[in-house]
């Protein structure tokens, strides 16, 4: 049903780049640019929301 991902140790030059090109995807519309699906990260902060809702 759902992909494993590892987790992987980044710098943080990488994370604000990793930042900007979301945020240049999301400006151009183009889905295309983006590293994972859009399933991923929506799952990513459903999980988060429902761990707050739930404490």
């Amino acid at each position: 049903m759902y992909r494993k991902y590892p987790m992987i140790r980044v710098k943080q030059a990488d994370r604000i780049l990793h930042t900007k090109k979301n945020v240049e995807a999301v400006e151009s519309r183009d889905y295309a640019k983006l590293n994972t699906p859009i399933k991923v990260g929506y799952d990513a902060a459903l999980l988060s929301y429902m761990a707050n809702v739930a404490f």
